[in-house]
């Protein structure tokens, strides 16, 4: 299971990155949005070109929903 931090950290405009398994992440607040990027390459961020982020609403439920999103990817590449 993936945890993240609390709210408050994207709300005072800080980035979170992480990896579980070989699935590499990273969300960044923009605005009243919480921008998600997922990859599978073994290189950092910059780097790995991982294309358009998912967008989800800056609040708790939107937490949420990027949480349950980064379980499904997860999910999908232990098949």
């Amino acid at each position: 299971m993936f945890e993240c931090t609390h709210l408050d950290f994207f709300m005072n405009d800080n980035v979170y990155t992480g990896s579980q398994d070989g699935l590499r992440f990273r969300v960044a607040p923009e605005g009243e949005t919480l921008r998600l990027w997922t990859w599978m390459t073994d290189i950092c961020f910059e780097k790995a070109e991982p294309g358009e982020p998912q967008e989800f609403p800056l609040t708790e439920e939107g937490l949420s929903a990027l949480l349950a999103c980064l379980e499904q990817r997860h999910a999908a590449i232990k098949e």
